[in-house]
């Protein structure tokens, strides 16, 4: 009688399917504690336009401005305005256990190992942990991106139109979700191109059509249409060299731009390109789309267009994509094993160490804490209602007139502009700041020359949120 030869390949897959179950419910541990954070200015901002609109045909022809990322505006709308914060991020949740699930995929077409290394280095991951708990488009774009790897890499092993409608569909939520999307599309497309040339696929022209022909229909239908007239909502000025340095060092669970980041970047960014040299050597051509994607699409975006300001969160896919690399190229590492192996190990011990205690300080610190500073404003004083100035009417205003509506502070608040100082002076002077962190100052004036002295800090992250420096008026100044 026969008799059945193990495979290993398949005792390997189940393993890694047990493994897969486990970093998901890692992923949603790590990202729980993010739901329940303070409500930040961007998902306020959203929140304000989408609240008024009657119909979720608004949203694509009325809140005109850069802070729209469509489908997550979409998702508030449909959520409603009383709905608690939590309710706002779960779709952002839902689109980060995707991203896990796809990374595990993408590593899986090299080996089970590389499988487990590369969702377990998404799931750890500090800026993917924050975008997929916050009411914002980064974390489905990220999905998206991921996806759309993913089933362009299955599209190319048999091309035809029933393996393209995926990469359409992953196209359409990446670019409902953020423009950022176009990244994964312009390397995609070449990565087609050139494994269409070299294998002598259907036609380069006609895969390319039958692959990024509906993206391409969606993204200038959105640009015609939808963004046309949209206004950039502004942000801090930037150094890009700070700036990059801060996201490669991020990828890793470092945050800040000083020397260690920049150390850290410069290592990020040699594993990176050992990773390209690795896939390049062995004539794996999937170094072309990570080399696009992650570099040159970017770059020439930057040099092409040179924004007025930037952010770390604007390259959540880049970083999702390095992440995905250097898990799989560690996977190769552990299987030589000798000094390669600990070398991997290594690595990954460093990065789970360094993102584990990089996510603890995020949830520990938050988006802000709005709605606590207005609540002891509101119990400092004997009597209310309170008024509260600032130094930025639009992005603090916005918050005080939320989290008085929606925060429960306990007193009536008034937001006082700064034309309105002028004439009569505020009980509290809030100022504000995103990212790094700077001493404030023991006393300030407001824009009519009153005095307040500073009572207090309310700390954020430096990748999300506002931090908060409370001022109070001298006791002489309020008549209290």
């Amino acid at each position: 009688m026969p008799v059945d030869t193990p495979n290993p390949r398949a005792a390997h897959e189940g393993r890694a399917q047990w493994a897969l179950g486990g970093i998901l419910l890692l992923a949603v541990l790590l990202r729980v504690p993010g739901l329940f954070t303070d409500l930040w200015l961007d998902e306020v901002w959203s929140l304000e336009a989408v609240e008024p609109m009657t119909s979720w045909l608004d949203i694509f022809t009325a809140f005109k401005s850069d802070n729209n990322h469509h489908l997550n505006s979409l998702w508030l709308y449909v959520a409603g305005p009383a709905a608690p914060p939590w309710h706002y991020r779960l779709m952002a949740l839902v689109a980060g256990m995707a991203g896990v699930v796809f990374a595990w995929l993408l590593g899986r077409r090299d080996s089970p190992l590389a499988a487990v290394s590369a969702a377990l280095l998404v799931a750890a991951s500090l800026p993917l942990t924050l975008y997929s708990s916050e009411a914002r488009g980064y974390a489905t774009v990220v999905a998206s991106a991921l996806g759309a790897w993913h089933f362009l890499q299955r599209y190319a092993d048999a091309p035809r139109w029933g393996r393209a409608w995926p990469i359409w569909a992953c196209a359409v939520l990446g670019l409902l979700s953020h423009l950022s999307m176009v990244y994964t599309l312009v390397g995609g497309g070449v990565w087609l191109a050139v494994r269409a040339q070299s294998s002598r696929l259907a036609g380069v022209a006609r895969v390319l059509v039958q692959v990024l022909g509906v993206p391409l229909l969606v993204a200038l239908a959105l640009a015609r249409v939808v963004l046309r007239g949209s206004v950039l909502g502004g942000g801090p000025p930037y150094s890009l060299r700070s700036l990059l340095a801060e996201t490669l060092a991020s990828t890793v669970g470092v945050v800040g731009s000083g020397v260690l980041a920049g150390a850290v970047a410069i290592v990020v960014a040699g594993l990176f390109l050992e990773a390209l040299y690795y896939q390049a050597r062995r004539h794996d051509d999937r170094w072309v789309f990570y080399a696009v994607t992650v570099v040159a699409a970017p770059a020439f975006l930057l040099l092409a267009a040179r924004p007025p300001f930037l952010f770390v969160r604007y390259f959540a896919t880049q970083v999702a994509f390095v992440t995905v690399l250097l898990g799989a190229t560690w996977a190769v590492r552990w299987r030589a094993g000798g000094a390669s192996g600990f070398v991997a190990s290594c690595l990954l011990v460093a990065y789970l160490g360094t993102s584990g205690l990089a996510i603890v300080r995020l949830w520990s610190l938050g988006r802000g804490h709005y709605r606590e500073a207005l609540t002891q404003m509101c119990a400092d004083v004997e009597h209310g209602p309170i008024r509260v100035a600032s130094d930025h009417d639009f992005r603090n205003g916005m918050m005080i007139r939320y989290y008085t509506r929606h925060g429960s502070p306990g007193c009536e608040i008034a937001y006082a502009t700064r034309a309105d100082v002028q004439h009569e002076r505020a009980d509290w002077f809030v100022t504000h700041e995103v990212g790094a962190v700077t001493e404030p100052s023991a006393e300030l004036a407001d824009a009519g020359g009153n005095k307040y002295s500073f009572v207090r800090s309310y700390p954020s992250h430096e990748l999300s949120g506002m931090t908060w420096h409370v001022y109070r008026a001298s006791p002489a100044l309020t008549g209290r």
